[in-house]
């Protein structure tokens, strides 16, 4: 493909005054944004866009002829159609709609196209409402055309039952938790999903929402509604595009295509007995995580009963792109490892960009600096002027306005917005790889919660599937796919290791010849091994300190340190020959049992701590230690003021019942407790007293109560971070000793031998 600055005949602006959604913008503000239009030379055969990836722009013929093709769900090609008149236009569906291309448009024969980029048309529509709006018909009528056509059922009818179907269809956009249908509205049309979730949903007179149905891509809803209206509301998750059908064709299907009339009332069966079999916890943490827009190709998460809050992710973030894209800050989840097991997990989705299926972030961009790649992921080119736009348009508070260091700032532009490109031109994802617990988790989220598989189709899964081997195949499958999931064997290799190694030991101990220890042959070939796994454990501390290399995922190496570390205890034993032998070697094996004794401590606190902590956390309080400290500060002033300015029977109340009541620090670890459910726990305990409290000072008394709760909770919590911490200390002290009295320990025995 070649770029031209013009055609090789005629004006671009007079082609595109030919284009019907163009043809009443002003001829000056035609010709300007002419001249920002790409004028784009293809070969024969030549590909232009392809079906699946992601697009930001759309195409005018001006030369030549292309071809349009698309594949099914059942991987069969569809010719869709060919444009070989100069001003017909194709892309438009990526323009408008989440940027997907839904069809591949191949050259026919040398053709010359003008490219008309999203942020130039956007800025053209802003001054023209018209030229939108008729955009958006075409816009419509092609997209319920194509997509009825590849649906994996309505696909396989014969055309003059599709365009019966097709004719009087209309297609709908709709936000978050936008109301598709309410129960009780006429049910005259089926609902098609063309793209996003819903969620069908009776409310309770409580105000309580029941969950009846979730509704994706592909799935069709209200098949089977009664004549007297809708049974249910039925309301989007996230951003979703809804064909709307004609019922009276629809239901002439069960008698000329019973077959494929039927399979939609499978798809109802299944969906009713998959969320049956399904549990509250599992439906409710589902819902959350469709509510928080996690369904997207790779996320972001941490599993927060095995994070120790180090931060070493945070850092490597910050190494690898020297400011850091990544915040240990998010919504929380409770959630089964497995939708049949009995055991939690919460997770962290922590402040990194998801690389939304509908980037809202991408809209208005005014120099089109954040745009997609054709594989779906979000990034920001260097000609962001910092304006603020992506980051006030993010939903999740992901993209981060970063400082341009003085030498960097041009034209004015003092800043540039930033975020996470899942390390994009890098073999990692540096933020997993430095993990020392494996915690921190690049997932897919179909297939990594089970609860989301459940509340889709088995057919829907299979089309992902599809869908991901195929862009495999093609070479399209970017780093957003390439998500792999934690892996653990290098745990059991290395358990193995540590038993061959102990047997390899203690066989050569008790087969070697006596003298075995100090200067003999055999105790010198034990000292060289305890030195040999000291030195190679010790290369955990530069490996942390290396984020941005290669060298093998931090968790791995956290494993072999501590078995390799016991390994060379060992043989450091059998160097002494299991037996003191003088002050200086009782003071070096001293020294190396406290490393290995506070080190086993250390696996003991990371393995529990963690959990102590969630259970602190898991209403969506997680912080990390300096937060910790600060809301201290602020919770203890805060209460002392209030209770410094409250009449006597007032702070009498407040350092007495209040303060037995709400419990101590220690309290907070029981299995049982629960930091929302004990407050209200105590403000029923205290019913009475409370209900004696002036008016006046009602709600002074109920922040306080709340506050010293939530004080406590801190308090629970900065007493287990510094239990994290304090076994470091003593480990690394330890370590140290052991650095210098080794060498020490060489040079003695060199010098007598």
């Amino acid at each position: 493909m070649t770029v031209s600055a013009a055609l090789p005949a005629g004006d671009p602006a007079a082609l595109l005054a030919t284009v019907p959604f163009l043809s009443d913008v002003d001829p000056d503000d035609l010709a300007d944004f002419a001249r920002h239009c790409a004028v784009r030379h293809y070969a024969a055969d030549e590909a232009i866009v392809r079906q699946g990836e992601f697009g930001h722009s759309m195409f005018v013929l001006a030369a030549g002829a292309v071809r349009i093709t698309a594949t099914d769900d059942a991987g069969t090609r569809l010719e869709l159609g060919r444009l070989d008149q100069p001003g017909s236009f194709f892309g438009e569906v990526a323009l408008l709609g989440r940027g997907v291309r839904s069809a591949t448009v191949t050259a026919d024969g040398p053709a010359t196209l003008i490219e008309i980029e999203k942020n130039r048309f956007d800025r053209l529509a802003r001054r023209h409402a018209s030229v939108l709006a008729a955009l958006e018909r075409v816009y419509h009528a092609r997209s319920i055309s194509t997509y009825v056509r590849l649906h994996r059922y309505l696909g396989q009818l014969d055309e003059a039952t599709l365009s019966a179907l097709i004719d009087g269809a209309t297609m709908r956009k709709f936000a978050r938790n936008d109301v598709v249908c309410r129960a009780g509205d006429p049910s005259d049309t089926v609902l098609l999903v063309k793209d996003g979730v819903l969620k069908m949903l009776r409310r309770r007179p409580d105000g309580r929402e029941s969950i009846l149905a979730y509704f994706n891509t592909h799935d069709a809803y209200g098949v089977h509604d009664p004549p007297s209206g809708r049974p249910a509301d039925l309301v989007a998750l996230g951003q979703a595009e809804v064909i709307f059908l004609p019922r009276g064709p629809f239901d002439q299907l069960a008698v000329s295509h019973p077959q494929i009339y039927e399979r939609f009332g499978k798809d109802d069966m299944h969906r009713s007995a998959a969320l049956r079999g399904a549990g509250l916890t599992v439906l409710s943490a589902a819902d959350a995580f469709l509510q928080e827009g996690v369904e997207v190709e790779s996320l972001l998460v941490i599993d927060l009963d095995r994070c120790v809050r180090c931060g070493n992710c945070v850092r490597a973030c910050h190494d690898r792109h020297q400011f850091t894209r990544l915040d240990r800050r998010g919504p929380i989840f409770r959630r089964r490892k497995r939708v049949d097991s009995p055991e939690h997990q919460h997770l962290l989705i922590p402040t990194s960009c998801r690389h939304c299926r509908d980037p809202e972030c991408m809209v208005g961009c005014p120099t089109g600096a954040i745009h997609r790649t054709p594989d779906g992921e979000v990034d920001i080119n260097d000609n962001c002027i910092g304006c603020d736009n992506c980051a006030r348009k993010c939903p999740y508070d992901n993209i981060t306005m970063m400082p341009l260091p003085e030498d960097q700032q041009r034209d004015g532009v003092v800043k540039r917005a930033i975020k996470c490109n899942l390390c994009r031109g890098y073999a990692y994802s540096n933020c997993v790889y430095n993990c020392p617990r494996g915690a921190v988790l690049r997932v897919d989220p179909l297939r990594y919660f089970d609860e989301l598989a459940l509340v889709m189709e088995p057919e829907q899964v299979e089309a992902i599937e599809w869908a991901r081997k195929r862009a495999e195949q093609a070479g399209t499958l970017g780093t957003k796919q390439q998500v792999l999931p934690r892996s653990t064997r290098f745990i059991k290799v290395s358990l193995a290791v540590f038993a061959v190694g102990l047997a390899g030991l203690i066989g050569a101990f008790l087969r070697s010849p006596a003298p075995r220890v100090g200067g003999s042959s055999w105790g010198l070939t034990f000292g060289v091994v305890a030195t040999g796994c000291l030195a190679f454990a010790m290369l955990l501390g530069a490996r942390k300190r290396m984020r941005t290399r290669a060298l093998g995922h931090l968790e791995v190496w956290t494993q072999y340190h501590m078995v390799v570390g016991a390994l060379g205890f060992v043989a450091a034993l059998a160097h002494a020959g299991f037996r003191i032998t003088g002050v200086f070697t009782t003071a070096l094996l001293a020294v190396f049992a406290v490393e290995v004794a506070t080190g086993i401590a250390g696996q003991v606190l990371y393995t529990v701590v963690p959990r102590l902590l969630t259970r602190l956390e898991r209403h969506g309080l997680a912080k990390l230690i300096e937060d910790l400290l600060a809301e201290e500060i602020e919770l203890s002033d805060g209460i002392a003021e209030l209770v410094d300015r409250a009449p006597a029977d007032v702070q009498a109340l407040v350092r007495g019942p209040i303060a037995a009541a709400s419990g101590t620090v220690r309290q907070r670890y029981r299995a049982d407790y629960d930091p929302v459910a004990h407050v209200d726990r105590v403000r029923a305990l205290l019913s009475a007293k409370l209900a004696a409290v002036p008016p006046a000072h009602a709600a002074t008394v109920d922040r306080v109560l709340r506050d010293t709760n939530r004080l406590l909770d801190v308090r629970a919590q900065l007493r287990l971070h510094r239990a994290m911490k304090t076994w470091l200390i003593v480990h690394l002290a330890a370590a140290g000793a052991l650095a210098v009295l080794v060498p020490v320990h060489i040079v003695a025995m060199l010098t007598v031998l």
